[in-house]
């Protein structure tokens, strides 16, 4: 009964010393940018009686800028009495230790008068007595953005008594977004780390239930590029991706912008600037996105097989994020197809039209989500095509540039129609340009996709046109005060222009803003009166960003 009291005992007091082993330091002479040595004290120790001495050993302690001048030993709590051989050197001996837990602090100062502190355990045990294992979690680590996947390593912990039975991985600390392959693993992954750092914490438990824990520093350090993040005039850099990122989706959804491309999704917040990383379920080049309610939607795509820029694979999954619960589902299209078109009316989130093959194949299909009864359906629109959305007078509009007709959805009598109107379709817009704009402003929708911007006047059901002053098309456009930005475009395969054109249409005039360099595969987003411009390629795609950048016209 004694013994069995003494190892419940001996559990609560390795219980409660864990949480007391903290490093610290002293930073008086801050000022003077000193900084402060680095006590390393070493890793506990174990011993069974009749052993009562241990070589305590903090030669490992030091300083960044300076020597370390003094070395103090001291034990902080345990039995009674011991002695200290020499209390002023990096090596000495303890002996008369007794059964107990003994808590050990090293102090070192370094030679402009800054101290740490460091402590470490020697537990003393009968002859006989389970022992608790010796848990380490590896070299602290710094990695580079980029890349964001580091592996931890458990694997030097110990146990005398060779009974080690769980290993398990905790973050204490650090931004909130990673993954990680297995918390019970000795050696698992940790994936999709964002700018920060993180402290892992390593448990180790043996078959008599005695544990120890270790933990590991981690720092991700911000990207590091010779290339500008912003190259419009007047645009700010406010956020940054883990890496360059090229022709993302994109879509806001409580207000927080969400980005996906290849594996990855990143959610922008431009209230903080931050950004976090998640990975989708596949990686695949040009996703659709879509949002409604407290839920953003990833639809579609291509793989690109090895050694050739044509689509291989073509998609069907939908990764669905809830924004609220941060957790993930999955659902399919009925078509595996990319260059989607996608809109959402009332309570229903539509995928419609696009490619199917890498023959350019377009579809009429839409596959219809209905966020009331958690179902989908699909149907066939009244044409096949690459289309874009729009919501006139509380209805959907799927428009596309090869045709006048256009394929209509009204919410309130959940039902579809076919529009035939009269304006030109445009002239030589081949079938697979991949970026079509719709822009609402002002009871007028402003139609992009070459150099021809059509007009629809919704009061009069009229068409005009604008001419924008290149030849071009594939061209992105976003609004700010009151004013449409008609961005970069290519104005012939894999050459890209370096214009902004601007269109007032209170005053019906036009300026123009250089950038500092081309710009293609862009992503933006328009709120609170103010453009976004996420990653995409310059240079004529010879270089890709990884800013997030903020302008206003």
């Amino acid at each position: 009964m004694k013994e069995k009291f003494q190892a419940i005992l001996l559990f609560i007091m390795i219980a409660t010393i864990n949480y007391g082993c903290k490093k610290e330091n002293s930073c008086e002479a801050c000022d003077n940018k000193n900084k402060p040595p680095v006590s390393i004290a070493g890793n506990d120790i174990f011993i069974n009686l009749p052993t009562d001495s241990i070589l305590l050993d903090g030669s490992a302690s030091n300083d960044p800028d300076g020597n370390i001048n003094e070395w103090h030993w001291t034990k902080i709590s345990g039995p009674l009495p011991i002695t200290i051989t020499n209390t002023s050197i990096a090596k000495t001996v303890i002996k008369n230790l007794s059964e107990g837990i003994y808590q050990i602090e090293l102090t070192v100062k370094d030679n402009q008068g800054l101290s740490a502190k460091d402590t470490m355990r020697v537990f003393v045990n009968k002859p006989g007595t389970n022992q608790p294992p010796v848990a380490r979690a590896g070299s602290n680590q710094s990695i580079t953005l980029p890349t964001n996947i580091v592996s931890l390593d458990g694997s030097s912990s110990t146990d005398p008594d060779n009974n080690i039975t769980s290993y398990t991985w905790l973050k204490i600390s650090g931004p909130s977004f990673f993954s990680i392959s297995n918390i019970n693993a000795v050696q698992p992954q940790v994936s999709n780390l964002v700018e920060g750092i993180y402290q892992f914490e390593l448990k180790v438990t043996d078959a008599g239930g005695l544990f120890s824990t270790d933990t590991v520093q981690v720092i991700i350090n911000p990207i590091t590029s010779s290339f500008p993040g912003c190259v419009i005039p007047g645009s700010t850099e406010v956020g940054r991706f883990s890496g360059p990122r090229v022709d993302m989706a994109s879509v806001m959804c409580n207000n927080k912008f969400y980005f996906a491309a290849s594996s990855i999704m990143e959610i922008f917040d431009p209230a903080t600037g931050t950004v976090a990383t998640h990975s989708l379920s596949l990686n695949r080049e040009h996703i659709a996105a879509a949002s409604s309610g407290n839920t953003a939607f990833f639809a579609g795509g291509y793989i690109y097989p090895a050694s050739t820029t044509t689509p291989g694979t073509i998609i069907s999954r939908i990764d669905i994020y809830n924004t609220d619960t941060r957790t993930w589902n999955t659902a399919e299209l009925s078509i595996a197809r990319f260059g989607i078109c996608t809109g959402a009316i009332g309570n229903k989130v539509f995928f419609a039209g696009g490619i199917i093959d890498n023959q350019s194949t377009v579809t009429a299909r839409v596959d219809v989500y209905d966020m009331s009864t958690n179902s989908w359906s699909h149907r066939e629109l009244s044409q096949a095509g690459r289309f874009v959305s729009v919501i006139i007078e509380n209805k959907i509009w799927f428009v596309t540039h090869s045709s006048n007709k256009i394929d209509v959805y009204d919410p309130g009598t959940d039902s579809w129609s076919t529009l035939l109107l009269s304006f030109p379709v445009y002239d030589n817009l081949p079938v697979f340009i991949y970026n079509h704009t719709a822009i609402t402003i002002n009871n007028k929708v402003y139609f992009t996709g070459n150099r021809v911007i059509k007009v629809f006047d919704i009061p009069s059901n009229s068409w005009t046109s604008l001419t924008l002053s290149e030849n071009k098309f594939y061209i992105p456009a976003a609004i700010s005060n009151n004013k449409i930005a008609f961005i970069g475009g290519m104005t012939s395969w894999f050459v890209y222009s370096n214009l902004v054109e601007i269109y007032d249409p209170a005053a019906n005039s036009w300026s123009i803003l250089f950038m500092s360099s081309d710009l293609f595969y862009s992503s933006f987003v328009s709120y609170n009166n103010y453009i976004y411009s996420a990653g995409g390629l310059i240079n004529q795609e010879n270089n890709s960003l990884s800013g997030i950048c903020r302008f206003q016209l």
